[in-house]
């Protein structure tokens, strides 16, 4: 394994015409990729929210057909413990980031992967994080 792919990266696969780079890079790194927990939830989260209708089934069926072929990180107690210090020092210097965000950049830290974004500057605060786009 090594990359975690954020919530972004995951949704944009799900689209009638998702990014053709992204979608080259997922071929090229297959097999050496996963996703957190959090990013998970944010997905069903984000289908639950849709109205009833076939848009919100149709992307329900690709979670289902989704789940085998992704592994899925726990949140551990040292990626937990990381970011608590993270946060606090985040904090300190007048920076806030999202509780999400911040659970994935301490999977792919505890991991020793490197977080795939959409959205580098979400995770370009955390120590010891390495990301990349795959998008550009």
């Amino acid at each position: 394994m090594r990359f975690l792919l954020d919530t972004n990266i995951v949704s944009e696969t799900m689209r009638v015409a998702p990014n053709r780079r992204l979608l080259s890079k997922l071929s090229q790194h297959e097999g050496q990729y996963a996703v957190s927990v959090v990013t998970w939830q944010e997905l069903v989260y984000g289908i639950e929210r849709l109205p009833d209708g076939a848009r919100k089934q149709g992307l329900q069926a690709v979670l289902v057909d989704l789940r085998p072929t992704l592994p899925m990180l726990p949140l551990s107690f040292e990626a937990a413990a990381w970011l608590g210090v993270e946060r606090a020092r985040l904090e300190k210097k007048g920076k806030n980031t999202s509780t999400e965000d911040g659970q994935i950049a301490a999977t792919a830290w505890a991991s020793n992967l490197t977080v795939v974004t959409a959205n580098k500057k979400h995770f370009s605060l955390f120590r010891g994080v390495s990301v990349v786009d795959w998008t550009k």
